[in-house]
């Protein structure tokens, strides 16, 4: 598989700085296209009455339109990146909200990969209202790469796959992953937190599994034994650095979202290295 176009969501923050400068490395690598996506709000008439609070005001003809003012800002928010000059790339500013517009674009252009960054949230807020980074990692039709915004560099030298407890199979694609690995020269660790004492037999299920898969990629298995998968993943992190963390994409149910969040979503908050969610 060949990763031909990524989509960054841009809102003129310091935190879309930082997934701008991620993207553009990562594009270069791969040889991709870039498309740099804004959303925004239209203008509404002042004092309005209730009927008419959501009526839009038509713009005269020699009245520069709040689209043509967004596109502007974003071509003096771009120029202040040099290393984009040399890297193919096209802007995407839409009426409506930066997740709808993400979404939009990935379906019109047939994206690969959003890029996106993060300052994370505190844990109500992150429960009950989510970021933009979070929304697109449940909402988004292609695989999302969240960037921390404290990411120290943007080297992919080793990358790891983290396994789902209750589906290990985990029945999504690994294709642009092992397109992302290749490209890198890096190294493969894929973890799994087992419910099952039986940590060798569940170890030669998932070589057997992926074996042909990860062909002549380097590459090795590791899984432990443990209750509580997170911290599973968190102490392995911290025992063996790594560049980049997969995840793969599980539906859950609201109820299930607010009361008991999945991995995701804890990580999607409180990694401090770029997070990168299959589906």
């Amino acid at each position: 598989m060949q990763i031909q176009t990524l989509v960054v969501p841009v809102d003129f923050s310091d935190t879309a700085e930082k997934a701008v400068h991620y993207a553009t490395a990562l594009a270069k690598k791969l040889n991709s296209e870039l498309i740099f996506a804004h959303g925004y709000t239209p203008v509404q008439a002042p004092n309005a009455s209730a009927s008419m609070s959501s009526t839009n005001i038509p713009p005269a003809q020699n009245v520069v339109t709040h689209e043509e003012l967004a596109r502007q800002r974003m071509e003096e928010f771009l120029d202040g990146f040099p290393e984009i000059s040399n890297t193919r790339h096209t802007v995407s500013v839409m009426l409506g909200s930066i997740t709808d517009v993400v979404r939009e674009t990935v379906r019109e252009k047939k994206v690969d990969l959003v890029v996106t960054a993060t300052e994370g949230a505190d844990e109500l807020k992150g429960f009950f209202v989510g970021t933009n980074s979070e929304k697109l990692s449940r909402e988004a039709p292609c695989p999302v790469l969240i960037v921390p915004d404290d990411v120290k560099n943007y080297k992919i030298d080793t990358v790891c796959l983290a396994l789902d407890t209750k589906d290990p199979e985990n029945s999504v694609s690994p294709e642009l992953l092992m397109a992302l690995v290749n490209a890198f020269d890096a190294k493969l660790r894929i973890i799994h937190i087992s419910e099952d004492e039986d940590t060798t037999a569940k170890k030669t299920e998932l070589i057997d599994q992926y074996q042909n898969t990860l062909g002549k990629t380097r590459h090795s298995f590791h899984v432990f034994h443990g209750d509580n998968p997170q911290d599973g993943i968190t102490k392995f992190l911290d025992e063996n650095p790594i560049d980049l963390l997969t995840l793969v994409h599980r539906e859950h149910g609201f109820f299930e979202r607010i009361f008991q969040p999945g991995i995701r979503k804890k990580l999607v908050f409180s990694a401090d290295i770029p997070l990168l969610i299959l589906k």
